[in-house]
Formats: structure tokens, sequence, C-alpha cells
């Protein structure tokens, strides 16, 4: 009957390990931003400069992430989607460099659009709605 008390006080020592632990990996989840890669995160911080140049902010989504230079001239090309003046979406090209952003004047859009597998437009998104948050844009 000994073993049979001992077995029970294992198996629940182990039950209760294995729900402490589960139950700490929640409190420990990585924001959206945090589980960008270097690059994503790069490309965040510049995107977002000239976020407040759209008619509403927090509309903007990202469709088509496109690389950017690596130099003291950072600038990426971004295809996006945002609401218009109008209320209406709209999808434009767009040059943006940390001094200036830029419609260009590419027709139709998707000559714009060369996906980098670097960047995973979902993870990016996904930051901006967290950044919306965060500025109390939502």
């Amino acid at each position: 009957m000994n073993k049979t008390v001992y077995l029970l006080m294992v198996v629940l020592a182990i039950l209760m390990s294995s729900c402490s632990s589960s139950n700490n990996s929640n409190d420990e989840r990585l924001s959206a931003y945090e589980q960008l890669n270097t690059e994503e995160q790069h490309y965040f911080d510049l995107f977002i400069v000239h976020l407040t140049s759209f008619k509403n902010p927090s509309s903007v989504r990202l469709v088509s992430p496109i690389s950017f230079g690596r130099n003291d001239n950072d600038f990426l090309w971004a295809v996006v989607s945002a609401e218009n003046s109008f209320g209406g979406t709209g999808t434009e090209c767009y040059s943006i460099s940390t001094d200036n952003i830029h419609t260009l004047d590419v027709s139709p859009v998707s000559e714009c659009t060369i996906q980098d597998d670097d960047l995973s437009v979902g993870k990016l998104n996904e930051a901006l709605k967290e950044y919306y948050y965060e500025q109390g844009w939502n």
C-alpha cells in the first residue's frame, strides 16, 4: 500500500508541475513587435515614421512589403492599403525614407508588388494593429 501512495504522490506532483509551467508560459507571451525578425523590426520602425501622413493612420495595412536599403539613407517600398478622405479604401505603392514619403506612380499597383521572403506581411500587420492600439487609434 505504501508503494501505491508513493506512486500517486509522484503522479500528482508531475501533474501539478506541468500545470504550473503551462501557466507561466502565458505570462511570457511576446508582443507582435517582439515576434518580428530583425529585418521586419527595422522595416516596421521606418514604416511607422510616416503613418500620420495618411488621412486615417489606423486604416493603413501593408499589402506587400518590399526590401529596403541598409545604409545611412534607409528607404523602403511598400504597397499600402488605406482609407482615403472619401471613406473608400485605396491601394498605392509608396517609397518611404526617414525624411519623406512619396506615392510612386506605378500602374497597375501589381507592378510594384515584389514579395520579400524575409518580411512577413501578416506579422508586420499584426505589429501595426498592436501599435495602433498602443497609440489609442483603435
